[in-house]
């Protein structure tokens, strides 16, 4: 009965092959398996767009990012996303290979395997463009996932948008990639306290140090030979609501 009830909704989304090929060995879309949920971004470079979603087991995903060229309004390229990682909660991060100044969506696919068959999910599509920066400069937003502890560029369900814009020469690390110490230069007319943050690629917070500025030029030395390996997120918000983010890899 199973089977039968699998085949029945499946059935209208069946494609057929010229060469007589059973459609049974074909992709099919169909219900049977749900939609990603609580889609992100979560971080955003010139180079990459990370996002992240909650999945079920016994999923697989396809992950693509879809490019407009700002000037023209057309369509200009689709990238297939790397790093498609997930945990025992089935929270799962994707990075997509971006581009400087293009507007970019994204859509997520499930996959299932049900009886010997791929059965996949309707796809979740990105309600909005996001804009990727100059590679001078970096978007964080301070809306309500950011209160959660985690980083985000958009929040897809909401469309929410609050970004605040800094350039790289405001902050810089090394030596990146970072073993044991990474060094900390943070230049600019803000004075006062702050918090600087060390988190995960999806958002974790692995820890965090209050500080007070108190001069244009700041600097500091932070500790990471006990993170894993990996892409991290260096996060500084300032008390005036403003805030500073860039990503280094420890070896």
């Amino acid at each position: 009965m199973k089977i039968i009830v699998l085949l029945a909704l499946a059935l209208p989304t069946l494609v057929g092959t010229a060469s007589g090929q059973s459609c049974f060995n074909q992709r099919v879309q169909s219900s049977v398996v749900p939609k990603p949920s609580d889609v992100e971004i979560i971080a955003a470079s010139c180079s990459t767009l990370v996002i992240k979603w909650k999945g079920f087991a016994d999923q697989k995903y396809e992950v693509n990012g879809a490019f407009t060229d700002p000037v023209t309004n057309l369509g200009a390229a689709t990238g297939e996303a790397q790093n498609i990682t997930g945990d025992d909660d089935f929270n799962y991060t994707a990075t997509i290979p971006v581009k400087p100044g293009m507007r970019v969506g994204f859509n997520i696919v499930a996959m299932s395997v049900i009886d010997n068959r791929t059965f996949t999910s309707y796809p979740f599509r990105s309600t909005e463009e996001y804009t990727i920066p100059d590679c001078n400069e970096v978007t964080v937003n301070a809306g309500a996932s950011e209160r959660k502890g985690q980083i985000a560029g958009v929040n897809t369900s909401s469309g929410k948008k609050d970004e605040l814009l800094v350039t790289n020469r405001d902050l810089q690390m090394y030596p990146n990639p970072v073993t044991d110490v990474l060094n900390i230069r943070w230049n600019g007319e803000y004075t006062g306290t702050a918090k600087i943050s060390v988190m995960d690629i999806s958002g974790k917070t692995i820890k965090s140090l209050d500080i007070k500025k108190e001069q244009a030029g700041y600097s500091n030395a932070l500790s990471v030979n006990t993170l894993l390996p990996g892409t991290y997120i260096l996060y500084i918000k300032m008390a005036n609501g403003k805030s500073v983010v860039t990503r280094f890899l420890k070896n």
